[in-house]
Order: C-alpha cells, then structure tokens, then sequence
C-alpha cells in the first residue's frame, strides 16, 4: 500500500510524512469548512448557500486565466534547479498582470451582461458575486508564497497559511452574521472577503521569513526566464480553460434551470466529496513534483511502480469513503438541516461513485504533465468537456427551446458528471501507458468487493441502530463508522490486501513526533538549513 518504495534511502518515508502531514491539515481543513458551511446553512438556509456556490461557480469560469498555468511552470523550473528567487520573481510579475486584466475582464462581462438583460439576479446576488470576484482577485494577486512552498516542497509553510485560512473563516464569518449583524448572504460574502485577506497576509509573512533565511529573495527575472514559464504555461491554457469549464458549468446550470436551493444543495455534495478526495490532493502535491523529477532523470520505471502504488494507496482508503457517502447519505446530510432532507442524499449516492473513479484516477490523470506533454490533456479535456455540457442539457431543464428533456436537476447533473468519470478512467489509463507504461493495479476490484461487503452490512444494520433524534442518530452513525472500518481493514486482511507490514509503515507515515519535527523544521528552521538535511536524506536519491 506504501506509495513510495520505489524510492531509495530514505526518500519514501520522506515524501509519505510530508504527505500525510499535507493530507492531515487539508483533512481538517476540509472539514472546518464543512462546519462553516453546516452552520451557515442552518442559519441562512440553502438558497443563500446557492447564491454563494454560484458567485464562486460563475467566477471559476475565469479561474483558468487567473492560474494561467503559471503554478505548474513554478514548479517545474524550481525542479530543474531555476534559480529560485528568480522564479518568484517571474511569477509575480506575471501573475500580476495576469490576475488584474482578468479581473477587469470579468467586470466586463458582468457589465455587458447588464447591458444585454442579465443582471446576475438580485441587488444582493449581484452584490455578493463583485466581493467575492475582490476576494478571488486578491488571493491570487498574492498567491506566490504558496506557490513558491509548493515547488520547494515546504509542506508545513503551505499548510499553516492553508489551515489558518479554513480556521478562520467560521469565527470571522459568525462574527460579520451574529455581531456586526448582517445576518444575510451579504455578509457571508464579505466575511469570506475579509477572511482571504487574513490568509494572503499570513503567507507573505512565511515567505518574507523563508526567503531572508534562506537566500531566495525576489529578484527581476531575465526576459528568457519570463518566456520560458510563458511557453510551458500556454499550452496547458486551454486544458485549464476547459477544465474550469468543466469543474462550474454545473453549478451555474443547475441554479440557472432549477434555482438556488438545488445549486445549495448540490454544492454542499460537492464539497463533502471534495473532503473524501483529499487524501488524493494531499498525495498528489507531493507525488507530482518528484515523479517530473524522476522523469527528469529518466527513470520510467520507477515512476510505474511510484504512480501504481499510488493508486493501491489511494482506492484502499477511498473505497472505505465513498462507501460511507453511498450507505450513509441521509445521516450525513441531517448536519446541514430539513433544507438537504429531501433532494441531497440521492445526489450523495451518485457523487459515491464519482468520488471513488476521481480518487483513483488521479495518479494516471498526472501522465500527461508528468512527461511534459500538457496538450495530451488539453485534448482529453475538450472531449469531456464537450460531453459534460451536452449530458447537462439533457439531463437537467424540463425543456429547452420548447423541445422536452429530462429535467433531473442536480441529480441529474450528478448522473452526467458519473459518466463522465468512467470516460476519463478508462482514457487516463490509456493515456498512461502509453506515455509511462503504468498498467492498472487489479487489486482495486479486491477493495471495492471488502466496501460493499462491509456496506451492505451497515445498511442492513441501520434500521435497528440508528433510532432516535437527529444528534443522536449522528452520534450512532460515527460509532458504526468507526466498527466498519475495523471490519473494513480486517476483511483486506484476511483477502491479502493489508498486511502488517503496511500497517507499520502507515503509523510510521503517522507518527506525531515526526510529524512535529517535520512542521517545526520547516517553519522554524533557516531553509538553507533544512535544504542540506534533505539533500542528506537523499529525497530522490538514485
């Protein structure tokens, strides 16, 4: 199950500590968000969480110019050994000119849409869309500290700023609702304002630091620096644009056909899958940059065996999740109140399967970057993006034109967004051997077959057990949990997919005290310092 023992020395524990400390703080990210937004739907109710997934949703159209696909060039030139306070001179330069010309393009296309009838409904949606359009505009205006972390591989910097921000956001955002007394979508808005500017002031305090102790300030790049990340950034424009596309066509149609409540509810599912596909995140942060490394350096094979066990790893613990979401959807959903009853669990069950084909496809989805051929993924990307939106206006409006579709709603957006899945898993893997010679790992049918097993057992359990209120069926619902995935594990067991062996190396993975040492030496250690002990423990040693 260990991702990396196709690494040398030390290198793998090396990567999996820093890994599961990433994977750790965005888990409790994750779910600090999922209170944020449990509370705020309780309060507020689901439209205005409609209001607010679409203001994000509209504006994550432009998302892929705000990226521009500079955050991958940083870290490709920092992996080639590209001076680094250079680097980060490069990317602000061009992230600045890059963040304001798309923020004043969205102001037009707000603006021209006014003028054209559409006017982003309400006074108050349209208020809510311009401040978090301000919010967006400065996080990625100032950004460059978790880029800059992200590349050097300080994990613990990039997850301070990321915790605190996630930390924050509950207390800042009751703050603006319950004291000042904006008890409205607006001041949700502004609260998550306020919020982002906490964070980006937070990560340019960590960079200062880093860059002083460790010789890296920003510094004017060379004209050639600035086309290098401008061509390696370009070709993956259109596969950001597309996957943007992809990624908020949903949202917005599902609110535009079926109004606000349906967009809250089919936001809250989302991001509830977004939790379980941490571990994917948090792996793959660490994972991609060392195998574009590797293959640097040519060693195909090691990057095989790397992205394969990366896909043991990751469907071993995601199987169990999405399980979770499929059995347990009602319960799930009773946290964010009778608003997410009725409509909610059914999407839960199909975002299940997403869930699961998303997590494991995420080590091959990689090949295409990882081998520095991004317009392999541009390609793939058009096909499914077309698809996404084609099966999104048959499934979701009652009728378009006059012509009579489906009208699913948000569940039907979900339906699309499953068969869509299933075409990038098996594309992916296509791709992936092609490029890589990466061949799937067939013992994912072994864990899929322990999660239903283990499923249909909580499901025939859940009459007789969860009885009572809300909190309390919640209460039941987390100790059944807790019982199946010890079964879950003990039946990989005994089926050969879990051995002893594995489980030292995840304790080792998660050791406090290492995991202390690890976050104290990035944070408080002159990185020139820790660079000379990572060199020591020889992080891609061959």
């Amino acid at each position: 199950m260990y991702p990396f023992n196709c690494l040398n020395g030390e290198s793998g524990g090396v990567i999996a500590q820093k890994s599961f400390l990433l994977y750790a703080a965005n888990q409790a990210s994750v779910l600090v968000r999922l209170v944020t937004v449990a509370v705020v739907a309780n309060i507020l109710g689901a439209a205005s969480i409609g209001i607010i997934a679409f203001a994000y949703a509209f504006i994550g159209f432009f998302l892929f110019l705000y990226k521009f696909g500079l955050d991958t060039a940083h870290m490709r030139k920092i992996a080639d050994g590209a001076d680094v306070g250079e680097c980060v001179g490069a990317y602000v330069l061009l992230k600045t000119m890059i963040t304001l010309g798309t923020t004043a393009l969205v102001v037009a296309v707000m603006l021209a849409g006014g003028a054209f009838g559409y006017k982003f409904g309400s006074v108050a949606e349209q208020t809510v869309v311009a401040l978090i359009l301000v919010s967006v505009a400065i996080g990625h205006l100032f950004d460059f500290p978790l880029a800059t972390f992200t590349a050097r591989r300080e994990i613990a910097r990039k997850v301070t700023v990321g915790t605190l921000r996630s930390v924050l956001d509950l207390p800042i955002v009751l703050i603006i609702l319950l004291v000042v007394g904006m008890r409205n979508v607006q001041g949700l808005a502004l609260g998550h304002l306020i919020n982002e500017i906490v964070a980006v002031s937070i990560g340019i305090v960590l960079y200062r630091r880093a860059a002083r102790a460790g010789g890296y300030r920003m510094r004017m790049p060379r004209w050639a620096l600035l086309r290098e990340y401008l061509m390696f950034a370009l070709p993956m424009l259109g596969s950001l644009g597309l996957g943007c596309l992809a990624v908020n066509v949903d949202l917005v149609m599902v609110k535009e056909f079926m109004g606000n409540a349906a967009s809250g509810n089919y936001y809250v599912v989302s991001r509830i899958s977004a939790a379980a596909l941490g571990i994917a995140a948090a792996l793959m942060t660490v994972v991609l940059p060392t195998a574009s490394a590797l293959y640097a350096r040519g060693k195909s094979a090691d990057i095989a065996r790397l992205l394969r066990q990366s896909e043991r790893f990751l469907s071993m613990i995601v199987a169990f999740l999405s399980m979770g979401m499929f059995v347990f959807a009602e319960e799930i959903m009773l946290i964010f109140g009778e608003d997410f009853a009725g409509l909610a669990p059914m999407i839960m069950r199909v975002f299940a399967v997403i869930t699961f084909l998303f997590a494991v496809n995420r080590p091959f989805d990689s090949a295409a970057i990882i081998s520095n051929r991004p317009w392999i993924h541009f390609h793939l990307t058009v096909v499914l993006t077309a698809a996404n939106i084609a099966l999104n206006l048959v499934l979701i409006p009652k009728s378009i034109f006059g012509v009579r579709m489906l009208g699913l709603g948000a569940v039907g957006s979900a339906l699309g967004t499953a068969c869509l899945a299933v075409a990038g898993f098996l594309m992916a893997r296509l791709v992936a051997k092609w490029l890589l010679g990466v061949r799937t790992y067939r013992g994912v049918l072994t864990h899929l077959f322990a999660a239903a097993v283990v499923g249909g057992a909580c499901r025939l359990a859940k009459p007789y057990l969860l009885q009572g209120g809300r909190w309390d069926a919640l209460l039941k619902t987390s100790a059944l949990g807790v019982a199946a995935a010890g079964v879950y594990l003990g039946l990989l067991r005994l089926l050969g997919e879990f051995s002893a062996k594995d489980l030292r190396k995840i304790l080792a993975m998660m050791n406090p005290a290492r995991m202390k040492e690890q976050f104290v030496e990035e944070i408080f250690t002159p990185p020139a310092t820790a660079r000379d002990k990572n060199e020591k423990e020889a992080l891609l040693t061959g």
